[in-house]
């Protein structure tokens, strides 16, 4: 049996604004599946979530919250495809709309909207959103430790 090490997963986080208070971090910064064999399927949340991302925008604009990886899961020359690894947006406390809530959804090549704010969501008050992830891991994968950057992308609009 052929053991897959997933050991370090950081979570960046990036705001873009202009003016007033506009803020996101998150509780955790590490998503690590540890070890795990051919054909695994892992979940980390348990029965609520890995980890919550506290936003907040005094500037009484909508904004919006996006998620992505910057590479595939990868170990020296090897890769696993980002279809193996997933984020499920969770609970949130917040007003506005969270895009595919409660559903698993493998990471792309590109950014995926994960919420919008809503009009009480812009007034200063934080909002948390909590999400999961899981990883399957491919037949035939070749054994490593592999990493890669899951980023969050706070914006608003000008």
């Amino acid at each position: 049996m052929k053991f897959i090490f997933i050991t370090l997963l950081l979570v960046s986080i990036t705001t873009i604004c202009l003016a007033g208070e506009f803020t996101m971090s998150t509780d955790t910064s590490n998503v690590s599946f540890g070890e795990m064999a051919i054909g695994d399927w892992k979940e980390l949340g348990g029965g609520t979530y890995h980890n919550q991302l506290t936003c907040k925008s005094t500037n009484g604009k909508t904004w919006y919250v996006k998620i992505y990886v910057l590479a595939p899961l990868t170990s020296g020359t090897k890769t696993i495809n980002n279809s193996y690894f997933k984020y499920m947006p969770g609970w949130t406390n917040g007003t506005g709309s969270v895009q595919n809530q409660y559903s698993f959804i493998a990471f792309s090549g590109i950014s995926s909207l994960v919420y919008v704010s809503g009009p009480d969501d812009n007034s200063g008050s934080d909002v948390y959103l909590q999400f999961k992830y899981g990883l399957s891991i491919p037949a035939n994968q070749v054994a490593g430790i592999y990493n890669t950057t899951v980023r969050y992308v706070m914006t608003e609009t000008l």
